[in-house]
């Protein structure tokens, strides 16, 4: 995760916390990561990522669901 979006949220030596979900296919850790706020959920509210289905099940599903739904109903973001 690196771009102007997530640097707008976590700034460089920024406390935060990783809630640690699971692992995907490919090894990856599948985690959502708490600064301030909740930093996934910020993005996904942003337009600048999707609530990956697969993964939901561990987090607040309806929170991510209704973030993207505002942020596409506005077409706001990807």
């Amino acid at each position: 995760m690196d771009g102007p979006a997530l640097k707008s949220r976590l700034r460089i030596g920024a406390p935060f916390t990783l809630l640690l979900h699971t692992e995907d296919l490919y090894g990856r850790t599948v985690a959502e990561v708490i600064g301030e706020v909740n930093l996934n959920l910020a993005l996904v509210e942003d337009g600048q990522a999707f609530a990956y289905r697969r993964f939901l099940g561990q987090c607040d599903a309806k929170e991510y669901l209704d973030a993207e739904f505002r942020a596409s109903r506005i077409r706001f973001g990807v």
